[in-house]
């Protein structure tokens, strides 16, 4: 019972992940978002969370639209623990004599995928330049946000 809950915690562990920001304020209309997504979903989410949060930062700072650049995204994989060692031994009887057969499993890398994911988010208001060719914050939040 024990190796089956340990197996299924584990399994959530590394399944769930998490996704994290940090935020540096560039100019008045100008802020870096750097994402560190860990895990299976933090992997995936890095990118869609990345995208909210710059919506939502520029419709937080009375802004209509935004334009990326000075993008990158990388991921590598990490071992970040070890299972634990695992000896079973079997005994059974053939006549007088006790046989003992034992198995090992040696422990087992626990490795996460790490993705980070950087952008600048410049926002834009009607008359800027690139408005035009911009994102719209509010139909990007929208959409993902669901």
């Amino acid at each position: 019972m024990f190796r089956v809950v340990s197996t299924l915690l584990t399994a959530t562990l590394l399944v769930a992940g998490c996704v994290s920001s940090q935020e540096m304020q560039l100019s008045r209309n100008t802020v870096r978002i750097d994402t560190h997504g860990e895990g299976f979903i933090g992997s995936m989410e890095s990118d869609r969370y990345t995208m909210r949060r710059a919506a939502k930062l520029t419709l937080d700072n009375g802004y209509e639209r935004f334009v990326l650049s000075d993008s990158s995204r990388s991921s590598r994989v990490e071992t970040v623990g070890y299972t634990p060692a695992q000896a079973v031994t079997d005994v059974r009887y053939e006549g007088h004599r006790r046989v003992e057969t034992t198995s090992y499993t040696a422990p087992q890398p626990i490795r996460e995928t790490m993705t980070e994911v950087g952008v600048t988010v410049t926002m834009l208001n009607p008359g800027d330049e690139g408005f035009e060719n911009a994102i719209d914050a509010a139909e990007t939040l929208k959409r993902l946000s669901n």
